[in-house]
């Protein structure tokens, strides 16, 4: 992707994270975005064919985004070291507060981030050794996700430390014996 198109696309994203805090995704006009982009109309159908396929372009950079912490750790590796991927994945957000931080905040994005759990689920388990159970695998990869989904949801409050992240991994890989 050249300069020019990493800009644009760079633009319209700031611009949709803007909207989507306060306007549900079904009101935000093209219109509108591309004036708060500052481009003509005809730049963002050049990029995208509409409000919800531009969307659908950030949720999925978001995702790979979440995913490509964990890509980086051999699967038998992501128990161990989940407050590691924790910590990372929250970075994730933390580094792009003008245009990651808003979705997490939005009430129509949250719902699509959980619903494409399945997807993520499916991408991390392909990755694993076929010896264990399948089932087995896909539940408990399952259960990691929700449990980093629901973090992400709780890190807008800003509740969410380095010494929490610590306890939260102990208690990961040690049981949760405080339940």
């Amino acid at each position: 992707m050249d300069r020019r198109t990493r800009k644009t696309r760079a633009a319209i994203h700031l611009a949709m994270a803007s909207m989507i805090i306060d306007t549900p995704l079904e009101r935000i006009t093209v219109t509108e975005l591309c004036r708060r982009a500052d481009i003509s109309k005809s730049t963002f159908y050049l990029h995208f064919h509409d409000v919800y396929d531009c969307a659908d372009w950030i949720r999925n950079e978001i995702l790979e985004a979440t995913l490509g912490v964990m890509a980086t750790y051999p699967p038998r590796d992501i128990v161990t070291n989940m407050g590691s991927i924790l910590k990372k994945t929250i970075q994730v957000f933390h580094d792009k507060p003008d245009t990651f931080m808003p979705f997490l905040k939005s009430t129509s994005f949250a719902p699509f981030l959980f619903s494409k759990k399945d997807l993520l689920v499916e991408r991390i388990v392909n990755r694993l050794p076929k010896s264990e159970d399948p089932v087995y695998l896909r539940l408990s990869v399952s259960f990691l996700l929700s449990g980093i989904l629901g973090l992400l949801e709780e890190f807008q409050y800003g509740t969410i430390s380095d010494p929490i992240l610590e306890k939260i991994e102990h208690q990961i890989q040690n049981g949760f014996d405080c339940l």
